[in-house]
């Protein structure tokens, strides 16, 4: 029996080692950048970033609101992530400004482009009025997005509000857990940094950047996420970036029906938008995404995000936040201010 115990030890000691270890420095909780990298090293935490900025969340959510009733908004806002960010996000920017906002919960739908479309085709706008849909999408998702949606796809108030019960009500944390691949994965990766850009057991690029303050505490590197990078090819094809623009062009059509505009929002893969900062850029190919979308003819509106977040890169730190995909408070602010000059030009 002793014998079992010493070597059931023997093995179980070095996972319980590690596992301390990464109990102690990777917060799983703390950007998303951080969590699929592995990385322990967090000199500009989100949690830094957010304790700045105290401010009332004043805008709604459509499970917040009786969509069967007449209700009417300034604008309403479908998107991922980058409109999922609640008090510290641009609708709640917005809603500061005076505006009143709708956002269409993420949870009825991941590609927020599609959700339009059978919102769209719907009954929905008929008792919910607006005078501006804004839709959001990242930038790396927007061709895949617009090239898998059904164009006559409709989805009406009925079952709008049965799929509005499912909406979770609160966001649960991640959870380290002992005897996972995170038990490996973390302490090597930390390691395997040292040599390389991206291991392989992370989803995390760690670049070099001529810049030290594009965060705070000056980290002399950028993290980006890897699909920023793979999908290169497609978000850099023209033709790709003109069919998607194409489909954007036909939801207009539809929205002008029911006399809504239409603003494009493109949410800036952070390679994309600090891509002029990376150190090395021979290893790196230069995106143009943004460069091909600006040149096609379009009837909608396209929201300046990219000119007006390098702008702001160029002056203030944190426009992102080091340690995730996401712009910052910071950011947020910034795209409101966008939609709201959007908006008083085309009264």
């Amino acid at each position: 029996m002793k014998k079992f115990i010493l070597k059931s030890l023997v093995f179980t000691l070095p996972f319980l080692l590690l596992h301390l270890i990464n109990v102690l420095f990777y917060d799983v909780n703390d950007g998303d950048l951080i969590r699929v990298g592995y990385l322990y090293s967090n000199p500009c935490s989100n949690k830094s970033i957010n304790s700045q900025f105290k401010i009332k969340k004043t805008y709604k959510q459509v499970s917040q609101i009786d969509i069967s009733k007449e209700n009417k908004f300034n604008v309403i806002t479908f998107g991922d992530s980058f409109s999922d960010q609640d008090s510290l996000g641009y609708q709640n920017y917005l809603a500061k400004r005076g505006f009143s906002v709708l956002d269409i919960d993420k949870s009825l739908g991941e590609n927020s482009i599609e959700r339009l479309i059978q919102f769209a085709n719907g009954d929905f706008f008929d008792k919910v009025k607006t005078e501006y849909v804004v839709l959001e999408t990242v930038e790396r998702k927007f061709i895949d997005y617009a090239q898998s949606v059904k164009i006559n796809s409709a989805v009406q108030t009925s079952s709008i509000k049965k799929n509005i019960l499912s909406i979770p009500k609160e966001h649960k944390s991640e959870e380290l857990d002992f005897f996972s691949e995170t038990t490996l994965k973390a302490p090597l990766s930390n390691i395997l940094y040292e040599f390389e850009d991206k291991p392989q057991t992370s989803q995390t690029f760690k670049v070099r950047t001529d810049k030290n303050t594009l965060f705070s505490n000056h980290p002399d590197h950028l993290l980006f996420y890897q699909d920023d990078y793979l999908f290169l090819s497609q978000k850099n094809s023209y033709s790709a970036v003109n069919k998607a623009n194409d489909i954007i062009n036909h939801i207009l059509e539809i929205l002008k029906k029911k006399n809504i505009k239409l603003i494009l929002l493109i949410a800036p893969d952070k390679y994309d938008i600090y891509y002029p900062y990376i150190s090395h850029q021979e290893k790196y190919q230069k995106p143009l995404f943004f460069h091909n979308l600006e040149s096609l003819p379009k009837k909608y509106t396209l929201l300046e995000s990219f000119k007006a977040l390098s702008k702001a890169i160029e002056q203030k730190k944190n426009v992102y936040y080091y340690a995730d995909t996401h712009w910052s408070p910071i950011g947020a602010e910034i795209i409101a201010n966008e939609i709201a000059k959007e908006i008083s030009l085309s009264q």
